[in-house]
């Protein structure tokens, strides 16, 4: 029966073959055709591949560098249809099935784009580049994150832990809605960060009350300075009680006095101290035979003073500062404008200016504010500052 078939069909077979191969040839065109997309030839790496490759095989025999010629990137179009016809043609039916969805696939199948290397940035380009930016603790309130009953405690005790390594006055305001919590855990963790910060100002305190009481003069005054400061920090961190706080701050305002006093004369004495050298040392440069060795000593002298004069002022504007902000505080912001500009006259430094801006603001005086902040535009290179200044008309 399967020679009658045969027999049947064999004035046809030449037909047939050439038929097979026209089809195979069809299919391998088209294919090469979708696959130059997948497959770069003339891009820069594959060219430079492709030279690497002639290179290596430069003296190899005749045929064998034909052979090699034909693999290169450039005629990926032509090894594509070759494989194709191939595989069709040896396979009549099998092979032109196979090929036949191969070529539907690679027509349904889309291709990310590639930004063209120009000089525009087409910023479509990078809608889908970018990961997704999530917020470790969600959109909402820190305040109510730690109230809410139904927030996980591990997200709670993960920003718990990120305050406790910045406690600014607002960190510590959230940590202390913490000992509210229900959670014995959570409160008992907001608890130990708020009294670790508190140990770490109370043991500050008491050396320097230490060293307050125990000693005189400059180091005396070293020691009011800083517990004036240190007081101001409890108030400020929030770390004192609200029932504390106006203590806190007349036991600042009272070191910060006698602290201004003390540096106040050492700075009077400096311009003594500078004018009496450079008058011996203007005797010692008459004489004709000077002594080398006591010029230098003036001349150290008259810099070690002059730096001694500048570091006191620096000091001196800290504690003008400081007295600002409490009166700032207090509410007193008319008051606390005389202090930033005595500071600011002592310092010239841009940061003192924000604090000088400030008090300005909060007395209504808005016309001063702008003048203020034009006089220091560096300040629109700060972070912080530049919406601010931008507000303000400073571009």
């Amino acid at each position: 029966m399967l020679h009658e078939i045969i027999a049947q069909f064999e004035a046809h077979i030449l037909l047939f073959i050439i038929g097979h191969t026209l089809i195979s040839l069809v299919f391998g065109v088209i294919a090469a055709r979708y696959l130059a997309h997948r497959f770069p030839t003339n891009d820069k790496k594959s060219v430079e591949n492709d030279l690497h490759r002639l290179e290596l095989v430069q003296y190899s025999s005749w045929i064998f560098r034909q052979f090699h010629k034909v693999s290169l990137h450039k005629h990926n179009h032509i090894n594509i249809m070759i494989f194709v016809f191939l595989m069709s043609f040896s396979m009549p039916l099998i092979g032109i099935f196979i090929t036949s969805w191969f070529i539907f696939f690679l027509k349904i199948v889309k291709y990310a784009k590639k930004a063209a290397h120009t000089g525009i940035l087409d910023l479509n380009e990078f809608e889908n580049t970018f990961n997704p930016v999530e917020r470790i603790f969600g959109e909402g309130s820190m305040v109510d994150m730690m109230n809410n009953p139904y927030v996980p405690k591990r997200k709670k005790v993960m920003a718990l832990s990120s305050l406790a390594n910045s406690l600014t006055p607002t960190a510590v305001s959230i940590i202390k809605e913490t000992l509210k919590s229900s959670d014995d855990e959570i409160r008992l963790y907001g608890y130990a960060v708020i009294n670790k910060a508190e140990d770490k100002l109370g043991k500050k305190l008491s050396h320097q009350l230490e060293l307050y009481n125990e000693n005189d003069g400059e180091i005396k005054a070293d020691a009011a300075k800083e517990l004036a400061f240190l007081y101001w920090e409890m108030v400020y961190s929030e770390l004192a009680h609200d029932t504390l706080k106006e203590s806190f701050i007349a036991e600042s305002k009272k070191f910060l006095q006698e602290a201004k006093e003390f540096y106040k004369k050492s700075l009077s004495q400096h311009p003594k101290n500078i004018k009496a050298y450079k008058k011996e040392l203007k005797k010692l440069r008459k004489n004709e035979n000077i002594d080398e060795e006591l010029e230098e000593y003036y001349l150290k002298k008259i810099e070690t003073e002059s730096y001694q004069r500048d570091e006191m002022k620096i000091v001196l504007s800290k504690m003008s500062i400081l007295e600002g902000r409490i009166l700032m505080w207090q509410k007193k912001p008319k008051e606390a404008i005389i202090h930033f500009q005595e500071a600011y006259e002592l310092d010239k430094s841009s940061f003192i200016v924000p604090y000088l801006a400030e008090s300005y603001f909060a007395a209504a005086e808005f016309k001063k504010v702008k003048e203020i902040l034009h006089q220091v535009e560096d300040l629109k290179f700060n972070e912080k500052l530049a919406p601010i200044m931008q507000q303000w008309g400073i571009q």
